[in-house]
């Protein structure tokens, strides 16, 4: 609940489209990484997350719907075939799996982790914290 609310309050605060949301929790979390993967093997990392964090927060479309994950994919340009590629590559479990010891390190999980320098907060409320 307080990430919902965070995030809420936070894309208010800056206009940001927010509110029908489908928990990407299960398959869908592995759907987003491997789409990340291969946003990021032709540059468009941030182009991907920007489109399918909206999708996912103020469009409610969901990644385990092959419709709308082919709509998102398209909005980035990734293909289908580039993703599922990054789902079989062994390798990106190694990569999450040091993202998560490196987390574990300050104490915290998951989205919304900011680290800068080696201040990490949890939450956007929180920023503010990194800039001290």
């Amino acid at each position: 609940r307080y990430l919902v609310l965070d995030a809420a309050r936070e894309a208010h605060r800056h206009g940001v489209p927010f509110g029908r949301i489908v928990d990407p929790l299960g398959d869908g979390v592995a759907i987003a990484l491997a789409g990340f993967f291969a946003a990021a093997a032709i540059g468009l990392e941030r182009r991907y997350v920007e489109h399918v964090m909206a999708g996912i927060w103020s469009r409610g479309l969901s990644l385990t719907r092959p419709v709308e994950l082919d709509r998102l994919l398209a909005s980035v340009g990734v293909s289908r075939r580039a993703l599922e590629a990054q789902r079989a590559n062994a390798s990106n479990e190694e990569t999450l799996k040091a993202n998560e010891a490196a987390l574990s390190r300050y104490d915290l999980w998951g989205v919304p982790t900011v680290l800068v320098d080696d201040r990490a907060v949890w939450g956007q409320d929180r920023l503010w914290q990194c800039r001290e």
